[in-house]
């Protein structure tokens, strides 16, 4: 099998071994902001060839996560979604 350490491994698997990277940052104080390194990303998306629409809706996402996960009420039910949702109007 191919190791996580191939090149090849990781030029096809890059983006989805970023996000796991970032996933496992939100919870951690240990690290620097993760929109320090995305805002890197998105100043050179053009020459990495990504999208910046896509690329600036991942790095609003996880800065709400980390910013979610470093309160210290945070409720670890809580979910990105539920607490973006519009909350329905029962009149």
């Amino acid at each position: 099998g191919a190791s996580v350490e191939s090149p090849h491994y990781q030029r096809v698997h890059y983006c989805e071994l970023l996000v796991r990277d970032f996933l496992m940052r939100v919870r951690s104080k240990r690290f620097p902001p993760i929109e320090k390194d995305l805002q890197a990303m998105v100043a050179h998306c053009g020459s990495l060839f990504l999208d910046p629409d896509a690329l600036m809706e991942v790095l609003h996402e996880l800065v709400v996560l980390e910013m979610v996960h470093s309160n210290p009420e945070f409720s670890p039910g809580a979910t990105l979604q539920a607490l973006t949702k519009v909350p329905a109007d029962w009149r």
